[in-house]
């Protein structure tokens, strides 16, 4: 058996919609072998399912694309809540975390 069929994938969560082949790639040359699963909080959802997240305030706010490259913006709070929900739903959270204990960190681009 290999060692990336030995671990489990490491779970990234995006702010919008997989697939992101620009983080996975990153990650290879970080994580080397590890497997890597990415999810997004807006993933199944159209243009109009976004506009029931409008954000409550400007700290309230996130930046972020769907995956035909449409940006959208969406409440950070709503967002945090579907990450939660993604990540337990996938098995890649413990379903007694709290949404609260889950850390959301907006990342800017380095390029």
């Amino acid at each position: 058996m290999s060692y990336a069929q030995a671990v489990q994938p490491l779970l990234v969560l995006t702010i919008g919609q997989a697939p992101r082949h620009d983080i996975v790639a990153e990650l290879a040359d970080v994580m080397g072998e590890r497997p890597v699963q990415v999810m997004g909080a807006l993933d199944g959802l159209t243009l109009a399912d976004t506009e029931a997240f409008p954000p409550t305030s400007q700290r309230d706010t996130l930046h972020t694309r769907l995956a035909d490259g449409t940006d959208v913006v969406v409440s950070k709070t709503e967002i945090t809540i579907r990450h939660y929900v993604v990540a337990v739903e996938s098995g890649g959270l413990p379903p007694d975390l709290k949404p609260g204990q889950l850390v959301v960190t907006a990342v800017e681009p380095t390029g």
